[in-house]
């Protein structure tokens, strides 16, 4: 007599009972209700028990991932946003500089025509405005440097951020494929 691969002897003589045990068999398994052999009990042609679906982690896994995806291109986006203020802040300032000089250079000018002591102070008057003109123009300068540096780290903070996010993602693709 023959013996199947739950250990039980098959029946040679009944061809229905046999052909309708096969079929339960295949739906079983194609409905994926039973995972191992001995959750299918033969002899009753039931399930023993049903497998729960297990947690989809690569889906929380992705949704995470584009979360932080989203936030950061958010970030780089308000960075970038804030950079351009400043640049057309440092621009208007560097005019408004420019059109300083030309007024200290032309009250200079009609202050040599007159006395001494107004030209004393025209020019006085004159290297202040340089000075802080000068000061002005440094601290935009690193006003905006200051900007472009923590724009630049912002971006590799992205992108170690990034390059972390898909090894997490690749090693849950292997833990689920492997």
């Amino acid at each position: 007599m023959l013996i199947n691969k739950f250990g039980l002897f098959k029946r040679q003589n009944d061809t229905t009972g046999t052909s309708d045990h096969r079929l339960v068999r295949s739906y079983v398994r194609k409905n994926a209700l039973c995972r191992v052999a001995t959750d299918y009990d033969a002899r009753l042609c039931k399930i023993r028990r049903v497998a729960q679906p297990e947690a989809d982690t690569d889906v929380v896994n992705k949704l995470h991932v584009e979360q932080c995806v989203k936030a950061l291109w958010n970030q780089q986006k308000e960075s970038d946003e804030k950079l351009n203020a400043l640049e057309k802040d440092v621009l208007a300032l560097q005019t408004t500089i420019n059109e300083l000089r030309r007024a200290t250079n032309a009250n200079s000018e009609t202050a040599t025509n007159g006395s001494e002591t107004a030209t004393g102070r025209v020019r006085n008057g004159n290297e202040r405005l340089r000075n802080e003109s000068e000061t002005a123009t440094v601290r935009a300068r690193n006003g905006k440097e200051r900007l472009r540096n923590g724009n630049e780290r912002l971006r590799n903070g992205y992108r170690t951020d990034l390059k972390r996010l898909r090894t997490t993602m690749n090693g849950s693709e292997r833990r689920r494929n492997g």
